[in-house]
């Protein structure tokens, strides 16, 4: 499975997915995101250690009950429970979900299965036909907001 990538940019508030008119470098010291396209070819955003103005996400592989794919950074809420969490990498291939409680915050120790990318095998996370992506944490910090 080849990755895929999208980036937050933190000056137009923005995620921009990896297309044929816009790509990611990476280097030792970072990366950046490259556009080609009506306005020319220049760098985007990214982290290197000469800027800090983007944020990279890696999708997991797997898509939510309504077909959008799933990367790090989603904010999902699981319809049977209507729990919040936030999708993270567990591990270099591995992925999932920590579940926000509106009410006490995050459990660290409520982290709803994995998945692994390299040969397709999952736990509790691959039952993504009951999850489904509500936001990011980047552009909907406040659908992790605990409840007054």
């Amino acid at each position: 499975m080849t990755p895929k990538f999208r980036a937050y940019d933190k000056n137009s508030g923005s995620l921009i997915y990896a297309d044929s008119t816009h790509w990611f470098e990476h280097f030792d010291v970072g990366w950046h995101l490259v556009a080609n396209d009506e306005l020319g070819p220049r760098i985007v955003c990214g982290q290197t250690d000469r800027r800090d103005d983007g944020v990279l996400m890696r999708a997991t592989g797997l898509v939510d009950r309504n077909g959008t794919q799933i990367y790090e950074g989603d904010i999902v809420q699981k319809d049977v429970l209507d729990k919040r969490g936030i999708v993270l990498w567990f591990a270099p291939t591995y992925a999932g979900y920590i579940i926000f409680h509106p009410k006490n915050g995050y459990i660290p120790n409520d982290w709803h299965g994995s998945y692994n990318e390299l040969d397709g095998r999952h736990g509790a996370f691959g039952s993504t036909h009951k999850i489904e992506v509500v936001g990011n944490v980047y552009q909907n910090p406040e659908l992790l907001e605990p409840a007054a």
